[in-house]
């Protein structure tokens, strides 16, 4: 079942708080098609975009701090108007932190989805999967749970394509490596970083190269 979003929705109520860093992409310069990475703080954390995929045209669209339920909400002003070749979005983490059920978070990314497939119906859409931070162990039935349920979404399904960084970022423990967070527990490290980029490398180089 897909969403709607009336502006009175107590769960989007706070969603216009991003309105200052929705506003700044405006002036920001981009190529034609890039591959646009967009979400919470995962992503606009990411300062390494242009050095680790050096053949593709990438923009940084991340608002830190933001649910998957603002990435749906504010989708025509930061996804749309860039025409991108390929969408790579990471959100949820914030969304189960503030006690979203993973049946919710799911529907979120199915109509995050759903806007690609009228929009953008050639786009394909990379979701990186929910990350096992320290800082939020306690949640992790909770996120592998939001995680499993996008990931039968995007079964067999064209153009979107489940990413998944959880075994580069656990140790033979099945615990978060803890140096690749830094100290907050919570947000990536460099050596975080280039695992993640190691995993999602293959998807980009096969589904999103230039012509």
């Amino acid at each position: 079942m897909l969403l709607d979003f009336p502006l009175t929705s107590p769960e989007i109520s706070d969603a216009q708080e991003w309105n200052s860093a929705i506003a700044a992409f405006a002036n920001q310069s981009f190529p034609a098609h890039p591959v646009l990475f967009t979400g919470s703080s995962t992503i606009a954390l990411w300062n390494t975009l242009a050095e680790d995929f050096p053949d593709l045209p990438v923009v940084n669209r991340g608002f830190g701090g933001s649910q998957l339920s603002d990435s749906v909400y504010h989708f025509d002003s930061v996804v749309l108007p860039l025409a991108p070749r390929a969408v790579v979005l990471y959100a949820g983490d914030n969304d189960i932190a503030f006690e979203k059920t993973p049946a919710r978070v799911a529907e979120y990314f199915q109509t995050f989805a759903q806007l690609m497939q009228t929009h953008l119906p050639q786009t394909p859409l990379f979701f990186l999967s929910i990350k096992p931070s320290p800082f939020r162990w306690f949640l992790r039935n909770e996120v592998r749970e939001a995680n499993s349920k996008i990931e039968a979404i995007c079964r067999d399904k064209q153009h979107l394509h489940f990413v998944n960084i959880e075994p580069c970022l656990l140790n033979k423990s099945q615990l978060p490596r803890a140096e690749l967070y830094v100290e907050d527990e919570l947000h990536l490290s460099p050596e975080g970083y280039a695992l993640v980029k190691g995993v999602l490398a293959p998807f980009l180089a096969r589904f999103a190269s230039p012509a």
